[in-house]
């Protein structure tokens, strides 16, 4: 494959000029950014570099070899759909995470109220619906202790009833709900009834950034079908590359809200922007070696972008 190695002042430079060599189907294996002596070395200039190959050119090949033209999907994609902040003129926001387990919801719930309770003074109450897993309540109400907020575990639907009714002057209500396998229509069924009970304006579906794109295909499918209207990544910081997953939900219906990479209950939930998003992906490339082999740089000019190319 032919390889690119081309330095720009800024990504979206280094996509264009990637796309004039390469053609539309140009796609980024390797970014990291620079700091360059500037004017007399005493300035210093932010650049970008990337590595960029044709996946045209790849999926020729791979036909060539036998591999029926699979290849990776863009370490970038090309545009993500993104909720914005949160809005609280319409009264208070009844959030609710879903998902599989193992996935962060605990965390992410308290995530949520950190941030809106210490961040920007709103009145929350947190809920946990998980009875399934050992010490999930105890883990949700030890953080709301340490955030200063009620926590709530109805356990019948008159339960739940009064507690909608406790706190109706609250600004945010944040529900965390029990892992569900994406396959149980059953226990969708049953997760399904129970939001239909708290009437959620709003239910982020939970997805690890370690999951496998397939995986994560049907759970936006599943939990899209029984209300899930948005999308949280978690363990950013914990997966070396997620460039495929974010490609699938990058395309999926529905859109990013928030991101988690860290274990900072303040500073570690990250609202969804599409520029945010293409920062984090690529101070995630940072110091990690580009996928191929014996890259040398080529004569190189006065102009803004800077390209050397490989043969591979």
């Amino acid at each position: 494959m032919k390889l690119l190695k081309i330095k720009a002042s800024n990504l979206h430079e280094a996509l264009a000029e990637a796309r004039v060599r390469l053609g539309d189907e140009a796609t980024v294996l390797h970014a990291k950014q620079l700091s360059e002596p500037g004017l007399f070395g005493l300035i210093r200039r932010n650049r970008v570099e990337v590595v960029v190959g044709s996946l045209k050119e790849q999926r020729e090949r791979t036909r060539e070899d036998g591999h029926a033209g699979k290849c990776d999907p863009p370490l970038i994609p090309e545009r993500f759909t993104c909720t914005g902040p949160l809005d609280f003129s319409n009264g208070q926001i009844r959030l609710a995470v879903v998902g599989p387990s193992g996935v962060g919801k605990t965390t992410v719930a308290a995530k949520v109220a950190a941030r809106y309770t210490l961040g920007y003074q709103k009145k929350v109450a947190l809920v946990t619906l998980d009875s399934s897993r050992v010490g999930a309540a105890y883990e949700l109400e030890a953080y709301a202790n340490v955030i200063g907020v009620p926590m709530e575990r109805p356990l019948s639907t008159d339960e739940a009833d009064d507690m909608l009714a406790r706190h109706v002057c609250q600004d945010m209500m944040i529900i965390d709900t029990a892992g569900v396998n994406h396959r149980d229509r059953d226990a969708l069924a049953d997760l399904e009834d129970v939001l239909r009970r708290l009437r959620p304006t709003e239910t982020h579906l939970v997805i690890s950034a370690s999951s496998n794109p397939e995986v994560c295909r049907e759970s936006i499918a599943a939990f899209g079908s029984i209300g899930a209207n948005r999308i949280i990544m978690t363990k950013f910081d914990e997966c070396p590359r997620p460039w495929a997953l974010l490609n699938y939900i990058a395309n999926s219906p529905l859109p990013f809200s928030f991101l988690t990479a860290g274990r900072d209950m303040l500073n570690d939930l990250i609202l969804a922007e599409p520029g945010e998003l293409r920062r984090i992906i690529l101070e995630g490339a940072i110091g990690k070696e580009p996928p191929v082999n014996d890259i040398t740089y080529g004569a190189t000019n006065s102009s803004t972008l800077e390209a050397s190319s490989v043969l591979g």
